[in-house]
């Protein structure tokens, strides 16, 4: 019975970085990253930030992980590039989206991926 118990309230994890940018966004759950800054200041920064969507811009230019707030910057939105997050986790921290988010364009993602059922 114990071991039925411990198996019913088991839930596989998330094994990858994208994998956690969709959940994160659509449960709105701020994730904390280690981003390392190749093109401006080459520095390796930790930051918390509430993932949005992954994707290009409205242009269809920059294409990447999107932020809709970067907190040690205290400003949004912010493209990552997947490359340059060398870890992350997630917080217990959860954000109210903003009007202009486009989390929801991963909610057939997150289903087909069963990330309803995943732990970070």
């Amino acid at each position: 019975p114990v071991a039925l118990m411990f198996l019913s309230n088991y839930k596989p994890k998330i094994s990858s970085l994208k994998e956690a940018w969709i959940k994160a966004a659509v449960e709105h759950t701020n994730l904390e990253i280690e981003y390392y800054s190749a093109k401006t200041k080459h520095e390796l920064t930790k930051r918390k930030v509430n993932p949005d969507f992954i994707g290009s811009d409205s242009r269809g230019r920059s294409n990447g992980f999107w932020a809709t707030f970067d907190h040690l910057r205290n400003e949004g939105p912010r493209l990552f590039k997947p490359e340059t997050i060398l870890k992350w986790t997630a917080t217990a921290e959860h954000f109210e989206p903003s009007k202009e988010s486009r989390w929801k364009e991963l909610l057939i993602e997150y289903a087909q991926l069963g990330l309803e059922f995943k732990s970070f």
